[in-house]
């Protein structure tokens, strides 16, 4: 479409043409290169297969009179062929060396391992299975492979061990990367260790993912970071879907290294404490901890960050409440707590003893269900001076003695926004039932800015014939209805606060006598006849009008 006489388009046409045939031209002379570099390797792997030994097993290779140094040699397994201990070797003249990587052979030669790309355990010597008692072997095996300070990898398996797993500085160690269940490092029965894996000192840059570590009934600690002398601004250590086992272990988790650490997925079961963190500036992210029996998550610092996290069914050391049993216990300045959750923690959820300027955020799903001697027990406890904190509970679940949503001790200046879902609170003739959704008894507490929500709260006590609720949350609320049951006694209670400031009150069933408000405290007191005792009493806000009697 354009006209022959414009000699300025045909000029530049010209020229593209020109650079298409020059890289074209460039293109084949590429072609032809790459085929010569064809031929060229194809003649280096013949070399290498003529120069190459193969040998079925390492046990062949160690057995074998003909070697000589400068020999490379590759075996089809370690044990046995295709067993995933395949693995390329260099003949040396023997020396003092020793390790999983050096093989001793005839004639005063030795074999050293070529690394080639992440450290398989088992060609080192590592065997998989529950019935073997290959200990050392696998004890060597991890311990040789960490010490090459390369990337490390634990199979699909269960390896036994009955020694001290040692980690140095940058150790990289993996796992299967499907399920830590996968690749699983097992510590038996005969072990006398006192320490399943234990960070040297100086220890940091450390990534350790994918596996299972599980110590039995031994070990005092099953993971052990202690080092002190590390720079501050050295590389954090981090571990990565990592689940960690300890039923009688002390610590699961023991981090008191000076540099901040990042946990995230990872998971503890058992232990005096889950997670015990005495440093600062660590990181915790989608972590669990289950059936510690003092601490699920223990942060004893400043500027630690938990997000996301969980613990359930911890606290139990012994029989009495005391402020120390929690599924999470938070101390220091600066610490966060976001999105994190406490389930079924017979004394407490979660304890914050003297934070300051610090956000907290959690749900609490059956916190506080054990009977104690003295029942103070609550989804969260406050201790100590919490300056600028901000609260935010939902309480979700029943704790069957919860005695207080919220106990607050000596704590200052806070936000506290308590949204309760469900509350549960038994007297069983041991304990009272559930008096407070926050309590702030002592004289300390002061300047703290509290605001509770209720919803639909569940209330239980003991057999009485007369229940005592405090309502006084709930006087915005145009009506609320009572279910309750017992022995001689079932029906439903109506009550509402009228727009002047009257209570009104009506009921179905039988058993019940009379009902009066305190309209200064909002102390409800329902009384029933004397052969009647309600056991269970529901709570149930809502929009529907005004009663009359």
């Amino acid at each position: 479409g354009n006209p022959a006489n414009n000699p300025q388009y045909w000029a530049l046409t010209g020229n593209y043409n020109a650079q298409v045939e020059q890289y074209r031209q460039e293109t084949e002379n590429y072609n032809a290169q790459v085929e010569e570099y064809r031929e060229e390797t194809s003649k280096l792997n013949n070399i290498i297969d003529q120069t190459v030994k193969h040998f079925n097993t390492v046990n062949d290779l160690i057995t074998d009179n003909n070697l000589k140094v400068g020999d490379y040699v590759l075996t089809g397994g370690y044990y046995n062929i295709n067993d995933g201990g395949s693995a390329l070797y260099k003949i040396e003249q023997t020396s003092e060396e020793t390790g999983s990587n050096i093989l001793k052979c005839h004639n005063n030669l030795q074999a050293r391992y070529i690394i080639n790309g992440p450290i398989d355990i088992r060609q080192l010597g590592a065997i998989a299975g529950n019935d073997n008692d290959n200990y050392d072997a696998n004890n060597n095996a991890i311990n040789d492979a960490l010490k090459l300070h390369e990337k490390v990898f634990i199979p699909r398996g269960t390896f036994n061990i009955d020694k001290t797993i040692n980690i140095p500085s940058g150790c990289y160690m993996f796992g299967t990367g499907h399920a830590y269940s996968d690749s699983v490092i097992y510590m038996v029965g005969a072990s006398t260790a006192d320490i399943m894996l234990k960070c040297t000192d100086n220890c940091s840059g450390n990534y350790i993912s994918d596996i299972l570590f599980n110590c039995g009934n031994n070990a005092t600690y099953v993971y052990y970071e202690n080092s002190e002398n590390v720079t501050k601004y050295a590389d954090s250590n981090v571990m990565k879907n990592v689940a960690l086992y300890g039923n009688k272990a002390t610590y699961i988790i023991f981090d008191s290294n000076e540099v901040g650490s990042n946990y995230t997925s990872v998971f503890t079961e058992g232990g005096t404490y889950g997670f015990y963190i005495d440093s600062t500036d660590n990181t915790l992210l989608n972590c669990t901890a289950n059936h510690a029996k003092k601490y699920g998550i223990s942060c004893h610092k400043s500027n630690n960050h938990l997000i996301n996290c969980s613990a359930s069914d911890c606290g139990t050391y012994e029989a009495t409440w005391e402020k120390t049993n929690a599924g999470i216990y938070v101390k220091g300045i600066g610490n966060t707590l976001l999105s994190c959750k406490t389930q079924q923690n017979p004394n407490c959820g979660i304890i914050i003893d003297g934070i300051s300027f610090s956000t907290i955020q959690f749900v609490s799903d059956g916190d506080g269900s054990e009977t104690w001697n003295t029942a103070y027990t609550a989804a969260l406890v406050m201790l100590g001076t919490n300056i600028s904190s901000e609260i935010n509970v939902i309480c979700n679940g029943f704790g069957l003695k919860r005695y207080n949503v919220i106990d607050c001790y000596n704590v200052q200046g806070n936000n506290i926004n308590c949204n309760i879902t469900a509350l549960f609170s038994v007297n069983d003739g041991t304990v009272p039932n559930g008096k407070h959704i926050t309590r702030t008894d002592e004289a300390n507490s002061t300047n703290n800015n509290i605001s509770n929500n209720l919803a639909n709260t569940l209330f239980v006590s003991g057999d009485a014939s007369t229940v005592t609720l405090n309502l006084s949350q709930m006087h915005n609320n145009s009506i609320f209805k009572l279910d309750y049951c017992g022995t001689n006694a079932s029906g439903t209670f109506y009550g509402s606060f009228a727009s002047n400031g009257t209570f009104k009150y009506g009921n179905t069933g039988s058993g019940f006598v009379s009902a009066s408000l305190d309209t200064n405290t909002y102390v409800l007191t329902l009384t029933f006849s004397e052969n009647s005792y309600v056991k269970g009493m529901v709570v149930w806000n809502g929009l529907c009008g005004y009663i009359t009697t």
